[in-house]
């Protein structure tokens, strides 16, 4: 039973498959745990992407990640065809929270489970800036179930 509990919110913003490769996997012949994290960023990324921003650019600001939480479900093997999907979570003033649901396709099994704290953040001055207000208008739509 993990220790880490992780409700995904409701608040769905994106998906994309991914097939593991073997190049993600571990000694044991599984998805290494280290993965999990970078599947977050790669699901992440293509999310910002689909809005036309990146990770250095939204709205002339940067994000960082501040945090994250894995709880592992089950393994992942060469070949298995994956959906991530992408939640999101409370909204701050400088930063938000994004969850990630990982399921096999076929067997529709969870995989994992994940958060990751997301901070704008100015990597010149190395402080935290406030979320920019068309940005964050963006996610209150989401949560709202308007689309972007």
């Amino acid at each position: 039973m993990p220790r880490v509990k992780l409700n995904i919110p409701s608040t769905f913003l994106y998906s994309f498959d991914l097939e593991i490769r073997v190049d993600d996997l571990n000694y044991g012949q599984h998805l290494g745990n280290e993965m999990i994290l970078v599947y977050a960023q790669q699901t992440r990324i293509q999310w910002l992407q689909s809005l036309d921003y990146s990770e250095l650019s939204i709205e002339g600001k940067s994000i960082i990640q501040g945090d994250a939480s894995i709880v592992y479900l089950s393994e992942g093997h060469l070949n298995d065809k994956l959906k991530i999907s992408l939640f999101l979570g409370e909204i701050g003033n400088a930063s938000f929270e994004l969850y990630y649901s990982l399921q096999k396709q076929e067997s529709k099994t969870l995989l994992a489970k994940a958060k990751t704290g997301i901070i704008f953040y100015d990597y010149v001055s190395k402080k935290t800036q406030e979320i920019p207000e068309k940005f964050r208008q963006k996610l209150l739509d989401a949560k709202a179930g308007l689309s972007n």
